[in-house]
């Protein structure tokens, strides 16, 4: 997340951004100090709860992650599936209990039994993969451990359909009115994935009957779960 991050700020001509300085601060100390934070926060000229979100959110930042070596995935995927105790009672062989924290989601959901090391993400089906990776030589990252899949028909890992058929839904919705395709979202009643469930025929209806000339959609992106 760090290096992603990172990278979008380079593309935005930032050199030195702040979140780039908290994370150099971490690797140096493990978390931010709380006065740091509003050093930070004058530096930059923003509020001290700003700061304060971007280092209690992120795990690599937090302050009860100090110190830690290893992360154990707690993603919805990887819980459901049932594989993180095993995980974490590997790690505990080659680590003591105080240096494995949890990280929310890896982005191993089409694996499961994730986990976090020096760096990297990743995915071990037994105790011997789990050694192998700690003890490898090799420069962490995923080309030590290819994206696979459990699934006879691998979803991630499939070629890319055909342009024609991955957009021919949205081809035909182009070419259709707006408020028949409405109708028909509102008798498909189709929901959102938040807890809530709400019916996206009416979510889009009432952006819809909004009178503005520029009309804006705030979609919560951030979710780490599948």
């Amino acid at each position: 997340m760090s290096e992603n991050l990172s990278k979008l700020a380079g593309r935005k001509g930032l050199t030195n951004p702040l979140f780039e300085q908290l994370v150099s601060e971490s690797k140096q100390t493990g978390t931010i100090a709380t006065d740091n934070m509003r050093e930070k926060a004058r530096e930059f000229l923003i509020g001290k709860a700003n700061v304060y979100g971007t280092v209690s959110f992120y795990d690599f930042l937090k302050a009860e992650n100090k110190g830690k070596k290893a992360y154990v995935c707690n993603g919805s995927a990887c819980l459901l599936a049932g594989t993180q105790e095993r995980v974490e009672n590997s790690l505990k062989e080659h680590f003591k209990a105080e240096e494995i924290g949890h990280m929310c989601c890896l982005g191993r959901c089409h694996e499961n039994g994730a986990f976090h090391f020096n760096g990297s993400n990743y995915s071990a089906k037994s105790d011997q993969e789990i050694q192998s990776i700690l003890r490898s030589d090799k420069a962490p990252g995923l080309d030590n451990y290819p994206v696979t899949s459990n699934l006879n028909n691998p979803i991630l890992t499939n070629p890319a359909p055909n342009w024609d058929d991955f957009f021919g839904f949205l081809k035909y919705t182009l070419s259709e009115d707006r408020s028949s395709l409405l109708e028909e979202l509102k008798i498909s009643n189709l929901r959102g994935r938040g807890g809530a469930g709400f019916p996206l025929g009416l979510k889009l209806e009432s952006c819809l009957v909004v009178e503005a000339d520029q009309k804006f959609i705030v979609c919560n992106a951030d979710e780490g779960d599948p």
